[in-house]
């Protein structure tokens, strides 16, 4: 369990966070929505925090090494699971042992063939698969997500948003879409200027239900 009690943040005289109380069970899956700004991102960095070391984490900016390859960005997942000899040799020389376990995830995000590809040739939305592969990757029992589809196609934000919510993990994304935090999350937090102003079931809630928090930003 994850638990966040009377939690602000401040930034200046900025409030980012005004007073958050929420409790996160294991192997929940909850979305976060609300506008630009709302405080979405800094709830997600709050969460985080709070359950690290170990968890997953996408970025919003992805975090993304572009002169390496695919390969060696979603295996740097595990680089403190390894010695620093077997990361040294994989950074020169890739084993088999090391690669396949890689493409396995790789080939679940429709990003088999891209696996000894630069990350700096990709496109934005296969960057930000490749940045989902490596949360995944690390297999943690935690998995957050700062907006992890936000350039990725329809079709393909599906499959990867199915593939972070089958997992048995907890897992917290911040979302823009709504149709897809109702699809894929079983809980959704609704936040307005820095305060939590919707927290229920996704399946008691539909998208006119989530609109009132887009209202009062």
């Amino acid at each position: 369990m994850v638990e966040l009690v009377d939690h602000s943040v401040k930034y200046g005289d900025f409030v980012a966070l005004k007073g958050i109380s929420i409790k996160i069970e294991r192997g929940e899956k909850l979305g976060i929505v609300g506008s630009s700004g709302a405080g979405k991102s800094t709830l997600l960095r709050e969460i985080y925090r709070k359950i690290t070391p170990g968890a997953s984490l996408i970025h919003q900016h992805l975090a993304l090494v572009p002169q390496l390859s695919v390969f060696h960005n979603v295996f740097m997942g595990r680089l403190d699971q390894n010695s620093s000899v077997q990361n040294l040799v994989n950074l020169v020389y890739p084993r088999s042992v090391y690669k396949e376990p890689v493409l396995e995830v790789l080939s679940q995000l429709g990003m088999a063939d891209k696996l000894l590809s630069p990350v700096s040739l990709l496109s934005g939305g296969e960057q930000q698969r490749v940045a989902i592969a490596r949360a995944v990757f690390r297999d943690s029992g935690y998995l957050l997500g700062d907006e992890p589809v936000a350039s990725v196609d329809p079709y393909n934000s599906d499959v990867a948003l199915e593939l972070m919510t089958n997992l048995n993990r907890t897992v917290v994304l911040t979302l823009h879409k709504v149709d897809l935090a109702l699809k894929y999350c079983t809980r959704i937090v609704g936040m307005s200027k820095g305060e939590i102003v919707l927290d229920a079931a996704a399946a008691s809630l539909s998208e006119s239900d989530i609109a009132s928090v887009y209202r009062t930003c």
